[in-house]
Formats: C-alpha cells, sequence, structure tokens
C-alpha cells in the first residue's frame, strides 16, 4: 500500500472544505432567491401602484386580473380570481385596489384554495403594510378600517401547484372583530 503524504491529507481536507463551503453559499444563495420571489421578505410582493378608475364595484362580479383597476365601495360586489372556479393562471400578478367613504371595508372570503406559501394574496393598506393569505381559507373575514384606506390586494402565482382560486364579497362598513391587523389569515 502506497502511505499519502501529510501534504497530501491537507490538500485533500482542504478541497472537502471547500467544496462544502462553496455549496452551502450556493444554497443559501438559491434559498434567497425562492423566498425572495415568492414574497417572504417583507415588502417584496410588486404590486402596480397606478390604477385606472373603474368606479363602483357595487353589484359587480369582477376578476382581480382583469387589469390593474381601483373600485369604489359603497355597498357590495365580489372579486374573484381568473378562471374561477376552475384553476387559476400560472405566473399570474394582479393588483386592484379599493377604497370606500364607509367607516372601513370587509372582504369575506366565500372560497379560497391557493397554493399554501406559494401562491399569495396580499393586502397592502395605505401605510404600506402588508398582511398575506395562502391555502384554504373559507369564511375567512378580513376587516380594513378607513385610516387604512385605500386597501391594495395583490395575488401572484408561481409556475405550478395552481387551485381553484377564490371568490371574495367585498363590502362597505368595518368589523372590528376582523380587523386585518390581528392576522387573521395568520400570516
Amino acid at each position: 500500500m502506497q502511505e499519502i503524504s501529510a501534504q497530501q491529507k491537507g490538500e485533500d481536507e482542504f478541497l472537502k472544505y471547500s467544496c462544502c463551503c462553496f455549496c452551502s453559499v450556493v444554497m443559501i444563495a438559491v434559498m434567497f432567491v425562492i423566498l425572495s420571489i415568492n414574497g417572504v421578505f417583507a415588502g417584496q410582493y410588486n404590486m402596480a401602484t397606478s390604477f385606472v378608475d373603474q368606479g363602483s364595484i357595487d353589484g359587480l362580479t369582477v376578476g382581480i386580473c382583469d387589469g390593474n383597476f381601483k373600485y369604489d365601495v359603497s355597498s357590495s360586489g365580489i372579486i374573484e380570481s381568473d378562471n374561477y372556479p376552475a384553476p387559476y393562471n400560472p405566473y399570474s400578478s394582479c393588483t386592484n385596489q379599493f377604497n370606500s367613504i364607509a367607516d372601513g371595508i370587509t372582504f369575506e372570503f366565500q372560497s379560497f384554495v391557493t397554493e399554501d406559501n406559494f401562491d399569495p394574496f396580499v393586502f397592502r393598506d395605505s401605510d404600506g403594510n402588508d398582511y398575506s393569505c395562502s391555502g384554504h381559507l373559507d369564511g375567512t373575514r378580513i376587516s380594513v378600517d378607513s385610516s387604512r384606506l385605500p386597501i391594495s390586494i395583490h395575488f401572484e402565482s408561481d409556475a405550478a401547484g395552481e387551485k381553484s382560486g377564490f371568490s371574495i364579497a367585498v363590502s362597505a362598513g368595518y368589523d372590528s372583530s376582523n380587523e386585518i391587523a390581528n392576522d387573521p389569515c395568520g400570516s
């Protein structure tokens, strides 16, 4: 048997250490990119900031991905994901804005199924605070008081795992028991 010199052992150990460090750095970088793309870091959602006024949503059913629209809420309307109740499209990125002269707006998730942690439905209040919802949340109610209006809602989907999406009733009025700041989606 051939004996390995101390220098060769040292070089082998250095090579092993270098490979481990390089692989760890690459894995961390990949995880950061994935988490950033999916909006895990606060303020990372790529929401529209310019909206086309569509007037009142009252009595209407609108698609969240029909365009970057703003709506006034004085009674009630419905927003739905594209293709609802069939699976929504991959790579969706849609933002709408809602305002009201009432004491707030309440969103009631009549049906809500998105890919948990990967296809977020995000509320952004007028102070820039984001509240993210995903998964199976039928029956969830979220209320936003007038001091946080207008409220933007953003839906974003990735390449795979599309679900049936959502149908959400939007109505004028504030219900403190479902205050958005109390994180009703558990995000």
